[in-house]
Protein backbone atom coordinates (compact mmCIF):
# COMPACT_ATOMS: atom_id res chain seq x y z
CA UNK A 1 0.00 0.00 0.00
CA UNK A 2 3.07 2.19 1.03
CA UNK A 3 4.46 1.63 -2.57
CA UNK A 4 1.49 2.32 -4.18
CA UNK A 5 0.87 5.48 -2.83
CA UNK A 6 4.85 6.88 -3.61
CA UNK A 7 4.16 5.60 -7.00
CA UNK A 8 0.91 7.88 -7.08
CA UNK A 9 2.52 10.73 -5.32
CA UNK A 10 5.34 10.58 -7.36
CA UNK A 11 2.86 10.88 -10.66
CA UNK A 12 0.87 14.00 -9.55
CA UNK A 13 4.39 15.73 -8.84
CA UNK A 14 5.83 14.93 -12.21
CA UNK A 15 2.31 15.82 -13.67
CA UNK A 16 2.11 19.48 -11.99
CA UNK A 17 6.12 20.29 -12.69
CA UNK A 18 4.83 19.15 -16.87
CA UNK A 19 1.70 21.47 -16.03
CA UNK A 20 3.61 24.38 -15.40
CA UNK A 21 5.48 24.42 -18.46
CA UNK A 22 4.14 26.53 -21.40
CA UNK A 23 4.68 26.04 -25.55
CA UNK A 24 5.94 29.02 -27.02
CA UNK A 25 5.46 29.05 -30.70
CA UNK A 26 6.56 31.98 -33.20
CA UNK A 27 8.42 32.97 -36.03
CA UNK A 28 12.42 34.55 -36.83
CA UNK A 29 12.51 36.83 -39.08
CA UNK A 30 15.03 39.54 -40.64
CA UNK A 31 14.68 43.26 -41.05
CA UNK A 32 13.89 42.57 -44.86
CA UNK A 33 10.68 40.44 -44.04
CA UNK A 34 12.57 36.88 -44.94
CA UNK A 35 12.33 33.99 -42.84
CA UNK A 36 16.10 33.06 -40.60
CA UNK A 37 16.65 29.61 -41.25
CA UNK A 38 18.80 27.87 -38.82
CA UNK A 39 18.19 30.60 -36.14
CA UNK A 40 18.79 29.40 -32.05
CA UNK A 41 16.31 29.97 -29.65
CA UNK A 42 17.69 29.00 -26.51
CA UNK A 43 16.05 29.28 -22.58
CA UNK A 44 18.28 31.72 -20.87
CA UNK A 45 20.36 29.71 -18.54
CA UNK A 46 19.45 26.02 -19.68
CA UNK A 47 20.16 23.51 -22.46
CA UNK A 48 16.31 24.00 -23.45
CA UNK A 49 16.40 24.99 -27.07
CA UNK A 50 15.34 24.67 -31.18
CA UNK A 51 16.46 26.08 -33.74
CA UNK A 52 14.47 27.39 -36.83
CA UNK A 53 12.40 25.66 -39.19
CA UNK A 54 12.77 26.39 -43.22
CA UNK A 55 9.88 29.26 -42.67
CA UNK A 56 11.59 30.92 -39.86
CA UNK A 57 8.91 29.50 -37.49
CA UNK A 58 9.68 27.48 -33.98
CA UNK A 59 8.16 25.72 -31.26
CA UNK A 60 9.93 24.95 -27.79
CA UNK A 61 8.29 24.25 -24.45
CA UNK A 62 9.55 26.52 -21.29
CA UNK A 63 9.26 27.43 -17.67
CA UNK A 64 6.84 30.40 -16.85
CA UNK A 65 8.72 33.40 -16.54
CA UNK A 66 11.91 32.15 -18.85
CA UNK A 67 13.95 34.56 -20.63
CA UNK A 68 14.12 33.27 -24.49
CA UNK A 69 17.35 33.98 -26.46
CA UNK A 70 17.24 34.55 -30.34
CA UNK A 71 20.57 34.25 -32.15
CA UNK A 72 22.33 33.63 -35.64
CA UNK A 73 25.48 34.41 -37.56
CA UNK A 74 25.50 37.85 -38.45
CA UNK A 75 22.78 39.07 -36.26
CA UNK A 76 22.06 40.91 -33.32
CA UNK A 77 20.86 38.49 -30.25
CA UNK A 78 17.56 39.60 -28.65
CA UNK A 79 16.31 38.34 -25.14
CA UNK A 80 12.78 38.17 -24.43
CA UNK A 81 10.80 37.32 -21.26
CA UNK A 82 7.85 34.86 -22.35
CA UNK A 83 4.62 36.40 -20.68
CA UNK A 84 0.73 35.10 -20.85
CA UNK A 85 1.64 35.33 -24.86
CA UNK A 86 2.45 32.12 -26.26
CA UNK A 87 3.17 33.24 -29.82
CA UNK A 88 6.58 35.90 -29.72
CA UNK A 89 7.50 36.79 -33.11
CA UNK A 90 10.97 38.51 -33.80
CA UNK A 91 13.02 40.56 -36.32
CA UNK A 92 16.46 40.56 -36.17
CA UNK A 93 18.73 43.02 -37.04
CA UNK A 94 22.05 42.59 -38.92
CA UNK A 95 25.09 43.13 -36.84
CA UNK A 96 27.37 44.99 -38.95
CA UNK A 97 30.34 44.74 -36.72
CA UNK A 98 30.20 40.78 -36.75
CA UNK A 99 29.76 41.05 -40.16
CA UNK A 100 33.24 42.77 -40.68
CA UNK A 101 34.84 40.15 -38.90
CA UNK A 102 34.57 37.20 -41.35
CA UNK A 103 37.62 36.20 -42.89
CA UNK A 104 37.55 34.64 -46.21
CA UNK A 105 40.76 32.09 -47.72
CA UNK A 106 41.00 31.26 -50.95
CA UNK A 107 43.45 27.99 -51.72
CA UNK A 108 45.35 28.01 -54.66
CA UNK A 109 45.20 24.92 -57.22
CA UNK A 110 46.72 24.92 -60.40
CA UNK A 111 46.37 21.72 -63.35
CA UNK A 112 49.24 19.72 -63.68
CA UNK A 113 51.78 20.60 -66.29
CA UNK A 114 51.48 17.84 -69.10
CA UNK A 115 55.02 17.04 -71.21
CA UNK A 116 54.99 17.85 -74.57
Amino acid sequence: MKQYLLTLFCLCVSMIALAQQKTITGTVIDTRHEPVIGASVLEKGTSNGTITNLDGEYSLKVSPGATLVFSYIGYKTQEIRVSANTNINVTLAEDAEQLQEVVLSLIHISEPTRPY
